[in-house]
């Protein structure tokens, strides 16, 4: 059985496509500029030509190599989102709202913060509120960011569940254990994936738009292959550049699942908020309640579709299919 974390374990390695065999000099140099490596560091379908951003990437490495992947169907990453889903509604799920409720204590404070505020009438005793509110909004933002990455790094212990069988874990301990290993590698991904789209954002949409498509894979093989930040990030480079049309329908299609998920969160909470209304200012805590519960729940269908798109993907490299 595989231990769902060797991602050679089908015929080919992740990082050379089936379809792009090696051979010599010639065929390897062919290789290369169809995006395959020769150097026993090829990092997705095709290989790459990519280079750590130090000296910048070959031209070839950015313009070369989109494309040509094996051919994936809508209905094989339907079929992978609903076994992911399957069996994803047990520990896992259950560890997710665990590490998601260290968010929900702060959401809470700042509600009990607004109830006493409200009762207050001293310009003095107020102020002390705001300026406490506000101490706790920075805490709560970087608590927010710590626990967002230790959610997407159950990745691994997802991965595991799916390769290897659903009876892995016994309790969500165990899958928040299993995501501890590459939770610092997701935290460096994370912020440098955000301050680099912010900053190419900033410049112009478009790059900063580009650099969250080609590595928006890397937190996936990060947790799953137990490789450094920037190993990952190669990866991710090359095998979202060979399978791009999948990989960006999929992102697409998560853009338009998250405005609606905003609009129900945003509905769902107004319709909650108006019925307790009469309650205020204690209404608040039941607001901040559903507001966490239904942004957890619709934080945790976009893991899953990622999960369901990237695991299709390495079916599709190595030849491992799901126990």
């Amino acid at each position: 059985m595989s231990n769902g974390n060797d991602w050679n374990g089908g015929n080919n390695d992740w990082g050379q496509s089936s379809n792009q065999p090696a051979g010599g000099p010639e065929q390897n140099q062919q290789m290369v500029h169809q995006g395959g490596g020769t150097d026993g560091g090829s990092y997705g379908a095709g290989g790459s030509g990519f280079e750590p951003p130090g000296g910048g990437p070959p031209l070839d490495a950015v313009t070369e190599g989109w494309g040509g992947g094996h051919e994936v169907t809508l209905d094989e990453v339907v079929d992978r989102l609903k076994l992911v889903a399957n069996r994803a509604m047990g520990p896992v799920l259950k560890a997710w709202l665990a590490v998601g409720a260290v968010i929900l204590v702060f959401n809470m404070l700042d509600a009990f913060l607004g109830i006493i505020n409200y009762f207050v009438d001293s310009v003095a005793v107020s102020g002390a509120i705001g300026i406490v509110s506000m101490i706790l909004g920075i805490v709560a933002l970087v608590v927010s960011i710590a626990a967002g990455a230790l959610q997407f790094a159950m990745f691994k212990p997802l991965h595991r569940v799916v390769f290897e069988g659903e009876h892995v874990y016994s309790g969500p301990m165990d899958v928040i254990n299993e995501a501890k290993g590459p939770f610092v590698a997701i935290v460096i991904l994370t912020v440098a994936i955000t301050f680099l789209f912010g900053l190419g954002a900033a410049c112009c949409l478009v790059p900063g738009l580009f650099i969250a498509f080609v590595f928006s894979q890397a937190p996936y093989i990060a947790a799953t292959q137990d490789v450094d930040p920037m190993e990952a990030a190669k990866r991710s480079f090359v095998l979202n550049k060979t399978y791009w049309m999948p990989v960006l329908i999929a992102i697409g299609a998560l853009v338009i699942i998250g405005a609606f998920a905003s609009c129900f969160v945003g509905a769902g909470t107004f319709v909650v908020g108006l019925a307790s209304s009469f309650l205020y200012p204690f209404s608040l805590v039941i607001i901040a309640g559903v507001y966490w519960l239904f942004t957890q729940l619709a934080m945790f269908g976009i893991f899953l579709v990622h999960m369901a798109l990237f695991s299709t993907l390495e079916t599709k490299e190595t030849g491992k299919e799901p126990a």
